[in-house]
């Protein structure tokens, strides 16, 4: 069994949560902290217990000798219980006396039953005591390999953290750690534990532990900081608070909400100020990815408490509200109009719907950001063949403007204003409608994942591809049916890249790839045509917002939309028929639902 490294002691108390700075106390718990060798054991003059008063309270452990079942420690020989060596001590005045508080492993010459691991108490004067066994859930079988990082964090508190590292594959989010906060001379020495999963792929999972009297009712009040990050990059975190007081330990409710409610505020408060608009994007994701591992509403949770039940982060409305505002506000601010009408378009994808309020507000900063047209609704002739989702559209314009239609019985051609069809009974067989990432790799659909945060790609015999869209919380992972549209507009594909709209939002392979026909981009690349609550939005050089006005009641229901090269017409499925949307004048859109 291996030991934490030391790391730096800060006396600051992280109650505010989501902060970024460095000033933060002992933290052996990170996932994604390295594990050197471990130094030994100082001086008995090094390792005098510290007074109860004293600042910082935060000590971290001291190694023991390797195989030690008899060790010197602050002037006090510690002897091992039978089967158990010596791991890490500290040492605190946790009542009135000195006294040791050590993590003990399992004698490897000792075939005795008994567990692991233990954390005993030895006072200076008096029996040593068992506080607590190795928790049975962290695995510990062969192929596996625990490590212990045991600290002072309060007057009266000692934290300790148990993960069991293994080679073999586990299943998703079970946990693989135990955080146990232990007062070694209350009766019921075990204040609070908490199960902890391994991180999210591609994301980083921390636990800052401190143990504090926030009360001043003499006892250690215990702060967990959950922190999250995309691996590389920036994590946000908020905590979780037990008190614990003469009449019993309880959570205090206003946490971690009002910690990730402030923290969305700032992100909504400078979502307008365009060279940090691309910031505020990322940290919205951060947030919704910490509010998956640690809140029991979103059905994803990473972090359980002792029974293995998850933890309710409390009421969300305000923090809906505030990272839809931030994301819709940012996305207009860096000029992705399609980006910001698709995260409206996901609205209740993320812990709940914004409210009408907050709603209305984001609409109207969406229309200020198109420009409004009304168009010529005409159902043509031409019955599309629609085959298995997702496809290709069976539409595609030619670049004079002319609209093929892939039927039952083959290919015919409109003229731009829909008149005219003729079969084109000398061309080649009709396209595939089939979407290939490369040959044999057929795009079979979104995945919208529970075991890792983003939205993938299915792929027919290969790997899916991982996109940057979050997946709806708690969504298909909760109780509820979750529903998404299965016909997602394609804009490229192959050479083992897809570029699609999931959600509203163009996700996949960078536009770099040329429009194949039946593609929702235009075959010069200049547009992009997606059905929107609101209406058909035309995305180039200029952003139109299109008002079908009542010959589509429901945009949504549209599907297979492609777009000419002037961005002047476009068609799309509705009902199984073939609809030719032709420009006509400006006119104020409105909302269709």
């Amino acid at each position: 069994m291996r030991a934490f490294p030391p790391l730096f002691l800060v006396a600051a108390l992280l109650a505010g949560g989501c902060r970024c700075s460095e000033d933060r106390p002992y933290t052996p718990f990170g996932t994604t902290t390295a594990l050197p060798s471990p130094e030994p054991s100082p001086s008995a003059e090094a390792t005098a217990a510290p007074s109860a008063s004293a600042a910082p309270v935060i000590e971290k452990s001291v190694l023991a000798p390797a195989g030690s079942r008899s060790w010197e420690l602050g002037g006090q020989t510690l002897a091992a219980p039978p089967g158990y060596v010596f791991s890490q001590a500290v040492r605190g005045r946790f009542n009135d006396a000195d006294e040791a508080v050590a993590w003990l492993e399992a004698d490897a010459t000792d075939a005795g039953p008994r567990a692991l691991g233990a954390l005993w108490a030895f006072p200076s004067a008096g029996e040593p005591r068992k506080l607590v066994e190795l928790p049975g859930f962290v695995p510990a079988g062969p192929g596996c390999q625990l490590t212990a990082a045991l600290a002072r964090t309060g007057p009266k508190t000692v934290t300790l953290d148990v993960r069991g590292e293994c080679k073999g594959a586990l299943i998703a989010r079970a946990p693989l750690r135990a955080l146990v906060v232990v007062a070694p001379d209350a009766e019921m020495p075990e204040l609070m534990s908490l199960r902890v999963a391994g991180p999210a792929p591609g994301e980083t999972l921390d636990l800052v532990a401190t143990t504090n009297d926030r009360d001043g009712d003499g006892r250690d009040d215990v702060t967990v900081e959950v922190r999250v990050g995309r691996s590389g990059g920036a994590s946000l975190g908020a905590p979780f608070v037990w008190l614990d007081r003469a009449v019993g330990r309880s959570r205090d409710s206003t946490e971690p909400g009002r910690t990730l409610l402030r923290a969305a505020q700032r992100e909504a408060g400078r979502a307008k100020v365009k060279k940090v608009a691309g910031d505020v994007v990322e940290n919205v994701g951060v947030l919704r990815r910490l509010m998956a591992a640690m809140c029991a509403e979103g059905a994803t949770p990473r972090v359980l408490d002792a029974d293995a039940n998850p933890l309710v982060c409390g009421s969300l409305g305000g923090v809906v509200d505030a990272l839809s505002t931030a994301e819709v506000t940012a996305e207009i601010s860096r000029g992705h109009v399609l980006d910001a009408f698709g995260a409206l378009t996901r609205d209740g994808w993320y812990f709940g719907k914004t409210s009408e309020a907050a709603r209305k507000k984001l609409e109207r900063q969406l229309f200020d950001a198109v420009t409004p047209t009304t168009a010529v609704v005409r159902t043509l002739e031409p019955r599309p063949r629609l085959e298995r989702s997702p496809r290709m559209s069976p539409l595609a314009f030619e670049p004079s403007g002319r609209l093929l239609v892939i039927t039952a019985g083959g290919v015919v051609r409109t003229e731009p204003d829909g008149s005219s069809p003729t079969p084109l009974a000398d061309a080649e067989p009709p396209r595939s409608l089939d979407v290939f990432a490369e040959p044999g790799r057929r795009f079979s659909g979104a995945i919208y994942a529970c075991d890792r945060s983003e939205v993938m790609l299915g792929l027919e015999g290969a790997p899916p591809l991982v996109t940057t869209l979050l997946s709806p919380r708690p969504g298909a992972c909760g109780h509820a049916p979750f529903f998404a549209s299965d016909v997602p507009p394609i804009l490229a594909s192959g050479g083992g890249h897809l570029y699609a709209v999931v959600g509203g939002t163009a996700v996949g392979t960078p536009d770099t790839m040329a429009p194949a026909a039946g593609s929702a981009r235009s075959a010069n690349g200049r547009f992009v045509v997606v059905p929107t609550p609101y209406g058909l939005l035309l995305d180039g050089p200029s952003h139109k917002l299109v008002n079908l006005g009542t010959a589509v009641p429901n945009p949504l229901t549209l599907t297979d939309c492609v777009v000419d090269d002037a961005g002047k017409a476009a068609a799309c499925v509705q009902k199984g028929q073939a609809l030719l949307v032709v420009l006509g004048s400006d006119a104020e859109p409105r909302p269709t639902h």
